[in-house]
């Protein structure tokens, strides 16, 4: 993956793992509340899509998951590769 395109979609996932800490500020914070709980799983879905379609492979797709604390949506990210195959 080129550096640049590899630049963007690390944003994307940065942009997913601060989403995500959402969540764990106190219950006080309506509008983080709302801002997590509405935008979190499309920035999943966008993020998981354009690691599909812009990395190498899945080792440089984990890899990037990983690397942002987002180890959690690998199983899904395989996942979602599978059905793209499947298509």
């Amino acid at each position: 993956m080129r550096t640049e395109l590899k630049k963007a979609v690390s944003a994307l996932a940065e942009a997913l793992r601060l989403t995500l800490d959402l969540y764990e500020l106190p219950k006080e914070d309506s509008k983080a509340e709302y801002h997590a709980r509405e935008y979190s799983d499309q920035i999943q879905n966008l993020l998981l899509e354009q690691l599909l379609t812009d990395c190498d492979d899945l080792n440089e797709a984990d890899a990037i998951l990983r690397r942002h604390g987002l180890d959690h949506l690998i199983e899904d990210l395989h996942i979602k590769a599978e059905e793209w195959n499947k298509e």
